[in-house]
């Protein structure tokens, strides 16, 4: 008996994205539940392009933009349109700005040559000739782009002292 479920992580540079899609898998529902899950938590960071050239070059996004803690005694300027209307970019927080929403049809999805090895990033980009040679097990890695003609690239996750 087929599952009903089947659970897959799909992964771009250091973003992974878990899903839940229920029988059959189809390239559209992993399309389509992929996009809402990347809607719905902010979108993807702009700089998710770069991240694993900057992994190679030693380079910590975080440690360079850490903001430097302002002086609670220092005099906050009133400003002076209180009335004018808000632009709603400064509701959303900065961390979010930066980010790209996606549609179903611009995402492009891989499945890794070797099942056993995702991270050696050697990936077989799926269409609808060959998704139907594809069974998917629960917890399989799939890797995701946005961006045509750029290779597939997921980076594991490590933990360093």
């Amino acid at each position: 008996m087929a599952a009903l479920l089947t659970i897959l992580k799909l992964k771009k540079g250091k973003s992974t994205y878990t899903l839940t899609i229920s029988s059959p898998v189809t390239l559209e529902a992993i399309r389509e539940q992929l996009s809402l899950a990347i809607n719905n938590s902010g979108g993807l960071p702009e700089a998710d392009e770069n991240a694993t050239d900057q992994m190679e070059e030693g380079v910590d996004e975080d440690e360079e933009n850490i903001p430097v803690p302002k002086s609670e005694f220092e005099q906050v300027e009133q400003v002076e349109q209180d009335e004018e209307i808000i632009n709603h970019k400064s509701l959303i927080p900065e961390e979010i700005i930066n980010h790209k929403l996606v549609i179903p049809e611009e995402l492009r999805v891989a499945v890794p040559q070797n099942p056993a090895a995702p991270f050696d990033n050697q990936w077989i980009e799926l269409n609808k000739d060959n998704f139907k040679q594809v069974s998917f097990k629960d917890f399989d890695i799939l890797a995701f782009s946005t961006t045509p003609g750029v290779d597939f690239e997921i980076v594991e996750a490590a933990f360093i002292e």
